[in-house]
């Protein structure tokens, strides 16, 4: 896509797909650019990446000048530019800004669920340096050039297990609840954290998504003051409000 001297021509051919797809879903109003990652683009690649993402989005926003366009980036690659300069050149957010709308920067898959991590969860305030922490992504944030008002912070809502055999389905909230000995091993927030990480988003960014909030407590298996209580949590501290506590969903840690 991105080959040099070849981003405008590919991306024109592109449109041809973008436009047959739209033409079938009608009302959409916004696209989400996913999977743009540094990995793919190393020694001489690096630093025409962002001249040629900046032909695309251009091509994108002449083929579609009212759609909305958001830019989804990985928090640990952030963060990983910001420290390693190798990649210091990968993407220059003052070059490709203004065709940008938002900014979801993603804590998906920001630490392995470690034993440390098992009363925090994967997303940690802060900790030692070998993990990504979200002290270290606001450094990182604010070195990146990304405007705060263009930033939405994307949280998952589900524990996470230190194994990989295990689905979605397998690991949330409510099946932590159902079988507290099965997930004392998970890494989970705890309602205070979810308050935390809520404030984060509000004083570092313009708000947060959700995300996996359709694997949720909806049952209320927890016994929370309310249902989907995670993303409850989250709201709550965006709002400055700390939430009731909910002895049984920070209760993750059970000694059989």
């Amino acid at each position: 896509m991105f080959a040099n001297g070849c981003a405008e021509a590919n991306s024109l051919k592109e449109m041809k797909g973008l436009h047959a797809f739209l033409n079938q879903h009608k009302g959409i109003d916004g696209l989400i650019l996913t999977g743009l990652q540094y990995t793919c683009y190393t020694k001489k690649e690096v630093p025409q990446f962002t001249d040629n993402f900046k032909i695309y989005l251009g091509v994108l926003k002449k083929s579609y000048p009212d759609m909305i366009i958001g830019m989804d980036l990985y928090a640990s690659h952030i963060i990983n530019q910001h420290t390693n300069a190798k990649f210091k050149n990968w993407l220059d957010i003052s070059i490709i800004d203004k065709d940008i709308d938002f900014y979801a920067i993603s804590l998906e898959y920001f630490n392995s669920c470690t034993a440390d991590l098992i009363n925090t969860g994967t997303t940690p305030m802060s900790g030692t340096s070998a993990y990504n922490t979200l002290d270290k992504l606001k450094d990182a944030l604010k070195s990146s050039g990304i405007p705060k008002e263009k930033i939405y912070f994307k949280f998952i809502t589900n524990p996470q297990s230190p194994y990989n055999n295990l689905t979605i389905c397998q690991v949330n909230n409510e099946m932590m609840c159902a079988q507290p000995v099965n997930a004392k091993d998970w890494c989970s927030d705890t309602i205070l954290s979810f308050n935390e990480k809520g404030k984060y988003a509000k004083d570092n960014g313009a708000g947060f998504i959700a995300r996996y909030i359709d694997f949720e407590d909806k049952n209320n298996t927890c016994e929370c003051e309310k249902t989907y209580y995670a993303f409850n949590a989250l709201l709550d501290g965006f709002n400055c409000v700390t939430s009731s506590s909910c002895d049984l969903f920070d209760n993750i840690v059970v000694i059989p």
